[in-house]
């Protein structure tokens, strides 16, 4: 059971309850750590308060592979990329979520070895920015990215990374 708003026609909350989203048609999710309240218009980023509602999951889409490693020549689409040892990369994706950092563990598929990298989310789209220190195949997927997490929180095709 989680704390759950009531909404009208105007965004307004006009009663809080507790139960899930499914058993309470036309209620939204409202964080146990949430200071709104009846009356007050419900905003997502003030009502999950950084958190994801239970349940919920999050389709991440790379939209974007670029910087001075992406090697030219290659078939870089299809999630698949050929990158440079030890240059720069560059990958994007729409993430809705408040603003935040956090890491990104990219695996070497030979030595299972975990590379984490700094990705950073500003209104909404996550940027990763990193270099692969040692040649090999790497691959970033749901596993991984959900690894260290509570519970899954994100889906994702895997990506995969031919560093040369």
């Amino acid at each position: 059971m989680h704390r759950l708003a009531l909404i009208d026609e105007n965004n307004l909350i006009t009663n809080i309850v507790k139960g899930t989203t499914d058993t309470v048609l036309g209620s939204k999710y409202l964080s146990d750590k949430s200071n709104l309240k009846v009356g007050d218009v419900y905003n997502q980023d003030l009502a999950w308060l950084g958190e994801l509602p239970p349940g919920v999951v999050i389709n991440l889409v790379v939209s974007n592979v670029g910087g001075p490693a992406l090697q030219d020549g290659f078939n870089n689409d299809d999630n698949e990329y050929t990158l440079i040892e030890g240059l720069d990369f560059t990958a994007t994706a729409n993430l809705p979520i408040p603003d935040r950092k956090f890491k990104v563990p990219f695996k070497r598929t030979d030595t299972g070895r975990i590379q984490p990298m700094m990705a950073t989310v500003e209104n909404g789209i996550a940027t990763i920015k990193g270099q692969f220190k040692s040649s090999g195949i790497w691959v970033l997927n749901s596993g991984l990215l959900n690894m260290d997490l509570d519970r899954p929180k994100f889906k994702m095709s895997e990506l995969k990374f031919t560093v040369l």
